[in-house]
């Protein structure tokens, strides 16, 4: 497997880890607040479940440890134990980056719509398609000012993320993928697991419970 082993003591005397950032309770909250959303739309009412979105839309909490797993050069939490002895693969040689809606689907099922560092809740990346097409004012993510931003939509973003590396000719497929938060993915950035210092999270069996990302609204027609 990627990564240290568990028991391992690193170079900076630390313990292998599994994440940056474990989920904490505001972020289970708003996994909390999805949930009603997604319960209130099967049931009907679109109010409630608007206003269950809107209230997670302007979060400081979230951007605020958003901005300290905001890449490599992140001083507050990236530990860098040197590169890697794999060297890079051109990008004309390396896997296709693009990922199907049947693989998307089959890794989100898979790892129980959670984020196999950390086991943060996330949205499904369909039913968030359908939130946004149901609310595209409440659940907008990507505007530049944090205050015009979904943060709580940013949070729950699921990615999937390269165990080997894409940069090094890591695999596009299930066994190399796993879901990600945001949070975890741009923090990891192209550097592997051992220049990290982090478990391979494969060593853990995903979270699987009642937890389904939001996909019951797929089946509501609009």
């Amino acid at each position: 497997m990627e990564g240290w082993p568990p028991g391992d003591i690193l170079p900076n005397g630390e313990h292998p880890r599994r994440c940056f950032l474990w989920p904490d309770a505001e972020d289970n909250r708003i996994a909390d607040r999805f949930d009603a959303a997604f319960n209130a739309i099967v049931a009907g009412d679109m109010i409630a479940a608007e206003l269950a979105i809107r209230s997670v839309a302007v979060s400081y909490h979230v951007a605020h440890r958003w901005s300290i797993c905001a890449g490599p050069n992140s001083a507050t939490l990236t530990w860098d134990f040197g590169p890697d002895d794999v060297p890079e693969v051109p990008r004309s040689e390396r896997a296709n980056r693009r990922f199907s809606v049947a693989l998307t689907r089959e890794v989100e099922a898979r790892d129980g719509h959670r984020c196999r560092y950390c086991g943060l809740r996330l949205l499904s990346s369909e039913a968030r398609l359908k939130l946004h097409k149901l609310f595209p004012v409440a659940t907008a993510h990507r505007r530049r000012i944090n205050t015009e931003r979904n943060q709580g939509v940013s949070l729950l973003f699921a990615c999937l993320d390269h165990v080997e590396p894409w940069s090094v000719g890591g695999r596009s497929d299930a066994d190399n993928l796993v879901t990600c938060c945001g949070r975890c993915n741009y923090g990891l950035g192209d550097y592997s697991l051992r220049r990290s210092g982090f478990v391979d999270p494969r060593r853990y069996s995903p979270v699987v419970d009642d937890w389904d990302g939001g996909r019951r609204i797929l089946a509501v027609k609009t």
